[in-house]
């Protein structure tokens, strides 16, 4: 049973998510999609359920930047990205206004994806560690290691080689 009450459309967009009872917090995260009653972001913290949130996103359809009331819904450790929490929150007291670019903004959304470069292209930024990778970066930096690895074991297999034909060749009687 969906118990949403709006269809959510995928977007990906930085966001900055502030927990209401401290903001000193500020958690960098990603939008993995929204809709006209809330959003799904990828953070840094594993946010409480029931706890109201600060969304801040900019939206190309909306100028400057877009502060939202939410409630944390739900929260579990992302499948996707590693040490990070796929979390929904629901808007809270969405003024007219703030409904009204929502809404528009969903509408438009179709056409602006098309703009965009493809996800794997993205950069997904968070706060923890300064962490900024794209997928092909994670790609390339594993496929590097890995030939690294090849090299250094090769070398290890070589010199024990020498070393056992060197052992081999020794004149015992002397």
């Amino acid at each position: 049973m969906n118990r949403r009450l709006s269809p959510r459309i995928r977007y990906s967009q930085s966001v900055t998510v502030t927990p209401s009872a401290s903001s000193d917090i500020h958690l960098k995260g990603l939008t993995l999609d929204i809709s006209e009653s809330a959003i799904r972001v990828v953070v840094s913290a594993n946010l409480l359920v029931g706890n109201t949130v600060v969304i801040a996103i900019q939206l190309p359809t909306f100028e400057g930047e877009l502060s939202l009331l939410g409630e944390v819904k739900w929260a579990q450790p992302s499948i996707r990205y590693q040490g990070r929490f796929d979390t929904g929150i629901q808007f809270l007291f969405l003024s007219d206004e703030h409904r009204s670019v929502l809404k528009d903004f969903i509408q438009k959304l179709p056409y602006l994806s098309a703009k965009k470069t493809s996800e794997s292209e993205e950069k997904v930024v968070f706060d923890s560690a300064q962490f900024s990778m794209s997928v092909q970066e994670a790609r390339l930096r594993t496929f590097l290691w890995a030939g690294l690895l090849v090299v250094v074991v090769v070398i290890f297999l070589i010199f024990y080689f020498v070393i056992m034909h060197s052992v081999d060749s020794i004149d015992p009687g002397i």
